[in-house]
């Protein structure tokens, strides 16, 4: 389960595409949750509080309210352990309750499961984007000592990358993509200090640690302190990427 989760990551950095999901509209019975559920409407924000509030023609919309932020945001974190537990095809019914909020609530935010797999991968995206950004500001470091940095940081934040399984069809994702390019263009910086400082092979793609990243984010089960058995692999890549 985790090690397939990480390959979603692969995907959206490699390709620079959205996920491809089994699409469940909205109303759709989803094993465990109610048996229908309302579409939503324009009176579903004054309601409810959790949407953006469309305003008088010609105004932007409010933002969302502290609350309903939040809720979206429990709803996020509850959908990564559920799947993390029951695999991305867990209840959404499940998913709510873990996250304290009703069912209708979780549709408001996020109208079908597709678009809460494409939430949870937009979350992790912008958390490797800002990490390589920040990595890549560190000019003091080595090209080799900027890529262990970004390496054995994906290990630590490992919980907080989950990506749900990726299926059929492809999905596009603007978002998506100008996150994976911005991934794979601070990745691509890092390796060319290493080539021009000599500490890193001049055939090594962005790609590459990116793949690998991705593998060392999610643990094995069978495998105890993950932690220092990933490092010592991190360790051992870095050997390999060498000139």
């Amino acid at each position: 389960m985790r090690r397939a989760a990480s390959l979603s990551l692969v995907r959206s950095l490699s390709h620079g595409h959205g996920l491809g999901y089994k699409l469940i509209p909205f109303g759709h019975r989803d094993s465990g949750d109610p048996a229908s559920v309302r579409r939503p409407c324009a009176y579903d924000g004054a309601m409810a509080g959790d949407e953006q509030s469309a305003g008088p023609a010609g105004r932007r919309p409010r933002p969302l309210r502290s609350d309903a932020v939040a809720n979206r945001e429990r709803v996020l974190e509850a959908a990564v352990v559920a799947m993390k537990r029951e695999g991305p095809s867990v209840p959404l019914a499940t998913i709510a309750r873990e996250a304290n909020v009703g069912v209708g609530t979780l549709y408001r935010g996020y109208a079908t499961r597709e678009a809460l797999f494409e939430a949870l991968e937009i979350k992790a995206l912008t958390k490797v984007r800002d990490l390589t950004e920040s990595i890549v500001e560190r000019e003091s470091l080595t090209g080799i000592e900027a890529i262990r940095e970004f390496l054995v940081r994906t290990v630590d934040h490992g919980s907080q990358l989950f990506l749900p399984y990726h299926g059929a069809p492809w999905i596009e994702s603007d978002e998506l993509a100008e996150l994976g390019r911005g991934v794979r263009a601070n990745i691509s910086t890092l390796l060319h200090r290493g080539v021009v400082d000599g500490t890193i092979r001049d055939d090594i793609a962005p790609r590459d640690v990116i793949i690998f990243g991705s593998l060392m984010a999610q643990p094995l089960p069978s495998v105890r302190d993950w932690d220092v058995a990933a490092r010592r692999q991190i360790d051992l890549y870095l050997r390999a990427i060498r000139p």
